[in-house]
């Protein structure tokens, strides 16, 4: 069945008033039989199929609120789809000390290095990593993270690293395991418009330039904008949120 398919849902029986359905797609489906009395002397039968929200039905089922909590600074968008919880979470450009490690003589140096706008989307147990030429708003332009470690999708190689979960509470916890981990060669390619063999050299270069901030003009771009990789990876559009 479709997501937005109600024709195929057997109609209620006589003695129901609603049905959920578990959808195999992940979502549910609330179908409704209601009397409306408001409009007209004589009640009025309505009756119809929407899709809710695993809080809408946690909600119904434990017959309380729900609440978020406090949400953590810099998440712009959170939410729940077939894979569980997910978020985006925006850090604005700011310098950073990383663990490099170039092999050979040079092998493992930490170094300063400005880190331009990232936004970071978890989902389940994957995140993802895009740089951004400015901090984060739904159109903003994504670029390739100019780091080694990440795959051409923007998927996070974690190596011998275990993330939390995703969840909006653990944001700012996986955006910081990730740039406190070392960067080795791995995935180093397709990262820079100067050194696109491996972008250790760019992060070398920017260091010992000590630049303000990350050479715009280098960055390799990725998506168009925000917007794409959340209805991509889940379902999120400004219309529905999943």
């Amino acid at each position: 069945m479709a997501t937005n398919d109600h024709s195929n849902v057997p109609p209620l029986p006589t003695f129901a008033i609603g049905a959920l359905f578990f959808l195999q797609s992940g979502d549910f489906l609330l179908q409704y039989r209601t009397t409306d009395s408001e409009r007209s002397r004589s009640p009025l039968m309505k009756a119809g199929a929407k899709f809710v929200t695993v809080k809408d039905v946690q909600a119904a089922f434990g017959g309380s609120d729900v609440d978020s909590g406090w949400i953590t600074p810099g998440v712009v968008r959170c939410g729940y789809c077939a894979k569980g919880d997910w978020f985006a979470y925006v850090a604005s450009q700011q310098v950073l000390t990383l663990q490099v490690n170039f092999g050979g003589k040079e092998g493992l140096k930490k170094i300063k290095v400005p880190v331009p706008a990232t936004v970071m989307v978890g989902m389940g147990m994957q995140y993802y990593l895009w740089a951004m030429a400015r901090s984060g708003t739904p159109d903003s332009r994504l670029y390739r993270a100019p780091f080694p470690n990440i795959h051409d999708d923007g998927s996070i190689c974690w190596g011998q690293n275990t993330p939390p979960k995703s969840h909006h509470r653990n944001a700012q916890a996986a955006w910081h395991l990730f740039f406190e981990s070392q960067f080795n060669g791995d995935l180093a390619n397709g990262k820079s418009g100067k050194y696109a063999s491996d972008v250790r050299h760019m992060l070398k270069y920017v260091a010992r330039k000590k630049l303000d901030s990350w050479p715009e003009n280098d960055l390799v771009m990725h998506h168009q904008n925000l917007r794409y990789p959340l209805q991509e990876l889940v379902g999120a559009s400004d219309g529905q949120e999943r």
